[in-house]
């Protein structure tokens, strides 16, 4: 069957992927969508969401985890596409939050359900995608620890995090 899981880089496509049992940025992938055959769990579907009419799940991870993430990540395609690291390493802590607000909100639209990495609704995963879902993952799988503080209105990522179900008592946290 296909279906797309979709968020932002650093959100637990990935950890999903494993969830479901599918291709991890097999089919959506920086030249855009390949050959689709089952589903694929890929941050880069999302700006094809509209073209394809099958279950879609929306991952989200708390906010005040993945900005950091991705702002430690800067170079997130170094490796694969190279051509795309210069530009994303010109990006500063507002253009990762502009690009987090618009991207999360593209995948909601979209998305037939929302699903918390940290805490998956398995049973409403199931029965979308028509799947039994793995319940066991390996712990810290596909984690890095971001190493860069981000300096950012905290104010946003408190509305992104209630967006979500996540405590807003809690801020953007700095790592070690």
């Amino acid at each position: 069957m296909k279906f797309i899981i979709t968020g932002t880089g650093r959100c637990g496509t990935g950890f999903m992927s494993k969830v479901v049992g599918c291709g991890h940025e097999e089919v959506f992938g920086v030249d855009g969508p390949g050959a689709f055959k089952e589903g694929d769990s890929s941050w880069m579907a999302a700006p094809y969401l509209q073209d394809y009419s099958c279950p879609k799940i929306h991952v989200v991870r708390d906010p005040a985890d993945v900005l950091p993430s991705l702002y430690g990540c800067k170079g997130l395609f170094v490796g694969r596409a190279s051509q795309y690291g210069s530009f994303i390493n010109r990006w500063g802590p507002r253009d990762v939050y502009l690009f987090y607000e618009a991207w999360t909100a593209h995948c909601d639209r979209e998305c037939d359900l929302i699903v918390k990495v940290e805490d998956p609704d398995y049973s409403a995963i199931d029965e979308l995608l028509g799947v039994e879902c793995s319940r066991v993952v390996p712990e810290g799988y596909n984690r890095r620890v971001a190493t860069n503080v981000l300096d950012v209105d905290t104010g946003f990522v408190s509305v992104a995090r209630e967006r979500y179900g996540y405590s807003s008592k809690h801020i953007l946290r700095k790592r070690k």
